[in-house]
Order: C-alpha cells, then structure tokens, then sequence
C-alpha cells in the first residue's frame, strides 16, 4: 500500500495543538478583534443616538414665531435657532446638527462604515493569500487604529465621513484575517477556541464603560482608537506568519523558522526535517499547480458551490436577525448601558458554552449551529405572537428578554458558523471562503434595517422574514454541511474534475471506516 501522504497535523503532533505561542497568537487575534469591535461599537454612542433637543423657530417672513420647540422639526417657510441639546453626551449630531432635514445623514455614517466593512471583506482574503497573513494583519490593524483616532480631529462632516468609510474598509479586511493564523496553528480540538472570537466582547464591554466615562464623543473616538495601541509592537516582533501558507508559496526556510520558534516556545522537539521535506515537497506541487486564485476556486465543484451557496446563506440569516434585533433594541426597557451590559454579559456566557458544546462528539459543529440558532429562532417568533396579542405593551421587559436570549443564541451560533467555514476550505482559499461569507454578513447589514422599516406598513413582515430566513439556513446546514470535528484541515484546492471527487469521496468513506472500526475496538474493551 502505498504511503499516505504527509498533513500539516503531523507537524503540530511534534510541536504540540496548543502550547504558549498558540496562546499567544489566540491573545493576539483577540486584541485584533478588540480594535474592531470598538471602532463598530463607538457608532452606538457617537453616531446612532437621538438626543432631545430644542430651538427658537423662526418665520423667513415675519421673524421669531413664538416659544421654543423640542424634538419637532420646523414647518416650511420656518427655520431654526438657537438649537441646544438636552444629552449627557456629544456626538456627530450635537456637533454637526443632524436633525430634521439633516437627520438621513447621519445615518449616512452608519451605511458608509458598513460598506467600507463590505469591501474589505471583499480584499481582504485575497491579499491575504497573496501576500501572507502577518503583512495583511498588521498593515490593516494599524489602519484601523489609525483612522479612529483621526475621527476625532475632523473638522467637517465630509471630511468625518470619508476617514470613517476607511476605517470600516480596514475592519472589515482585518475581521477577516485576524482569525486565520491561529486557526492554520492549532490543533482541531482548539480551533472552537479561536472561532469563539471573544475580542469582539470584550470590545463590546470596553466601548460602554469608555461611554459611560466619557461624554464628549471626540475623546472617545481617541480612546477607542488608541486602545490597543500598546500591544501592536509586541505583535510587530512576535507573531509569526502561517508555515502552512509559507510552505504552500515555497517558502521552506521560513516556514521551518517559524516552526523552529513555535516548537522551542512549547518546549517541545522540533520536527524531523524529512518530514517537513516531505510536505514541503507535496504542498510545493499543490503550490506549483495553484496561480492566484479568485472566489471562482469555491464554486469550481458541484460539491464545493452547494457548500459555498449554503455558507453564505447561514451567515446572511445570521447577519439579518442580529442587525434586525440590534435596530430594534432602542425602543427596549431601560437604558443604553443597562441593556448593552446585560445582552453582551449573556452573549458572553454563550460564547463560553459554545467551547465546550462545539466540541461534544455527538452534536459538533452543524448540530451545534443548529442547537444555537433555534434559540433566536423561538425567542423572534415569541416577540412577533406576543405583539400581536398586545400582551407586550403591558410588558416591555419580556420583550427586552427575548432580545437578549436570542441575542445569547445567535452568539453561540456565530461561533460554529466560523469553525466549519474555516474548517471546509483548503489553505489556499480558507482565507477566500471566510471574506466570501463575510461578505454577505455586512451585506446583510446593510439589508437588516431595510427590513425593519416594513414593520412599519405590517408589524410581523419583519419578525417573518428573520424567522424564515433563520429556519431555512437551519434546515440547508443540516442537510448540506458535513461535520468536520476531529477531521483535519483539507489542503488540496478542489479540481473541478470528477475523478478527484472521487477519491476524494472514498478517502472520507475510509477515515470513517477506520474511525468507525476504532470506537468499535475501543468499546469491546
């Protein structure tokens, strides 16, 4: 028989799943998403909120028309004056006036952020297989950093609106990326650790108590973006590049140095040098074989695109219940920091179960999504009965319940959606398929407040849509995502052609067989 061919996991069972530097690379990652989520997170308090506010009206004709008004927009042939706000904190509307027949461009802000974040999603993936993750990690976590500090020097609204859409550019492109090298580094068992992607709630938790301390939004556009800027040297000397992706681009050498500093942090052996020869040399015909790929690499197989096409679906479903219900948490029972506080602790908690939940031999990654998602599926349908009946008038704190446990639910469900899109794709496109699934995630952030406003005309069209939208996502990944729990990462780009399907089908059917004969030794002992 003839030899099977050597797999990157055969490097990590000499220098280890998890050891020191995979920590640190996950702490890193985590500091990455921090940056992210407090650039996202900021536009709560600087840039979505509508406060009270009051003015001298003014006829064009005849001069001052009488007493103050508060929160109503003068009449025609009416103007303005003397406008104050009656707010405990500044933000681009107080600073700008962004009311009444101003009032769409502040949302402006929020739709430029969310399409920047579009379009480095887009960019993103290919420049990191093109150029490595450590140059593309840096260069946009830099970025980030950079441009939300700067907001808080704009001296206009334009001048705001295009550092802001940058900055969005430069977080959605290091969203994407930030979680791949540690993914490519660690073993499967520990990958959930990194698709649990806390960074974005600490983010989260870091952004309110930055609010609630401080109230001029200038200043916290300087804290949020000068944050994490301590730890980016650290990252500068010591995060390494992806072996995986210097082994595929022929680079040996280096990807036998990082294997080398990643072996002594562990304090473990390096590995045999025939045996990183030997991957060298099946990864450098894969790599000899591989140009440049394009997003056409996930579409290349009737296999591959069903997968793809299903992805894309889930994180969109995903995207529009929790854009959808974050639209509507301004209307919940009690105050912004309260009910950010208490939804991202239970978003939290969730975060953590999911750890253990995803790695559970008999639920795994789909079931897991599955079990996840129908949380925030139950809790939206339970909102649009309730509301229907009127019993939420009476009580709007069941209201603010649900939204956080459906919130707690699509947390989990986040989670595992990572996991198995990163654990579908060789290395050579992993990067593609996660800034293709990105991409519909923040284009249905776009589409999620569309939705919403139909509540207007009909209260339950929107209710309807995010539930079925959940439920049909539920139902594809049940039926078309195969488990990957304890399957090693693929590292050969799909073909296209039949007979690679194949034996790439009959390779599955023996490691189920041989794993399926193991269990059975296993338990007649």
């Amino acid at each position: 028989m003839a030899e099977a061919a050597p797999k990157f996991e055969e490097v990590l069972d000499v220098i280890g799943h998890i050891g020191v530097m995979q920590w640190i690379l996950i702490a890193f990652s985590i500091i990455q998403e921090t940056s992210i989520a407090l650039s996202i997170y900021f536009l709560i308090f600087a840039e979505s909120n509508n406060p009270t506010w009051s003015c001298d009206p003014v006829n064009r004709t005849f001069g001052v028309e009488g007493l103050n008004r508060t929160d109503q927009c003068p009449t025609e042939g009416v103007y303005c004056t003397n406008i104050t706000y009656d707010a405990g904190f500044t933000s681009i509307v107080t600073e700008w006036n962004l009311i009444c027949e101003r009032y769409y461009m502040g949302k402006m802000t929020v739709s430029l952020f969310f399409l920047g974040l579009t379009m480095g999603t887009l960019v993103s993936g290919q420049l990191a297989d093109l150029f490595g993750r450590r140059m593309v990690i840096l260069a946009t976590w830099a970025l980030v950093m950079v441009t939300q500090t700067c907001l808080g020097f704009m001296p206009t609204f334009e001048s705001y609106l295009a550092v802001r859409m940058i900055n969005g550019l430069s977080a959605g492109s290091l969203a994407v990326v930030s979680s791949i090298l540690p993914m490519e580094y660690v073993g499967s068992k520990w990958r959930v650790a990194v698709s649990l992607r806390m960074g974005w709630r600490i983010g989260y938790f870091i952004t309110i108590g930055l609010a609630y301390g401080i109230r001029k939004w200038q200043h916290l556009s300087f804290a949020c973006g000068l944050f994490c800027v301590p730890f980016f040297p650290f990252a500068w000397f010591f995060m390494p590049e992806s072996a995986r992706w210097s082994i595929q681009r022929g680079r040996f050498d280096e990807a036998m140095y990082w294997i080398g500093m990643i072996a002594k942090a562990n304090r473990k052996p390096s590995p045999d040098v025939s045996l990183l020869k030997r991957i060298a040399h099946v990864e450098g015909e894969v790599a000899a074989k591989a140009k440049k790929y394009t997003y056409v690499a996930l579409f290349r197989t009737k296999k591959y695109a069903v997968r793809t096409l299903v992805i894309m679906f889930a994180w969109m479903s995903l995207s529009l219940a929790e854009n959808g219900l974050l639209t509507m948490t301004s209307g919940l029972t009690g105050t912004v920091y309260t009910n950010m506080a208490v939804t991202g602790t239970f978003n939290f908690f969730s975060r953590l179960t999911a750890f253990f939940v995803l790695n559970l031999t008999w639920i795994g990654r789909k079931r897991g999504f599955a079990i996840y998602f129908s949380f925030a599926v139950v809790c939206n349908f339970a909102i649009m009965i309730l509301d229907l009946t009127g019993y939420l008038k009476d009580n709007p704190m069941v209201t603010t319940w649900l939204v956080i446990t459906a919130f707690g639910g699509m947390s989990g469900a986040w989670s595992s959606a990572f996991i198995f899109c990163s654990e579908l794709y060789p290395t050579l496109i992993r990067s593609l398929a996660t800034s293709n699934a990105n991409f519909t995630n923040r284009l249905a952030g776009v589409l999620a407040p569309q939705i919403v406003l139909l509540g207007i005309l009909y209260p339950p069209a929107s209710f309807v849509i995010f539930g079925s939208f959940a439920t049909i996502s539920i139902v594809l990944v049940m039926i078309f995502i195969p488990e990957t729990l304890n399957k090693p990462l693929p590292e050969e780009v799909p073909s296209g052609k039949r007979q690679q399907d194949a034996e790439e089908m009959k390779t599955v059917e023996a490691t189920d067989l041989m794993e399926k004969t193991s269990e059975e030794r296993g338990d007649s002992c």
